[in-house]
């Protein structure tokens, strides 16, 4: 019995702190865009959103459009729920901010 009560348990506090973690408050630092891009792939692609809780952008509140945003000029972007983005972030994107 105390083997099955392990893994439960387990999995119960990985999915508290990941609730946690989603708190809409927790993003209070991020833009409008970003919120709404967290809000809709910590659904939809959550690796993507774990790996950026890890990230030194998540603890300086820099969110998924600030590096992601992109112009049309830009041959890699395209439209994607009403913005136009770049998957791939390049060092002109980079230099924006650094």
């Amino acid at each position: 019995m105390k083997e099955v009560k392990r893994p439960i348990l387990i999995l119960a506090a990985i999915i508290l702190a990941t609730t946690i973690a989603w708190t809409p408050s927790g993003w209070a630092g991020l833009t409008k865009e970003s919120q709404r891009c967290v809000a809709c792939h910590k659904d939809k692609t959550n690796f993507v959103v774990v790996e950026w809780q890890k990230s030194k952008h998540y603890k300086n509140d820099v969110g998924c459009y600030e590096c992601h945003a992109a112009d049309k000029s830009n041959p890699a972007s395209y439209r994607h729920m009403g913005f136009t983005i770049s998957t791939l972030v390049t060092p002109k994107q980079c230099a924006r901010c650094h």
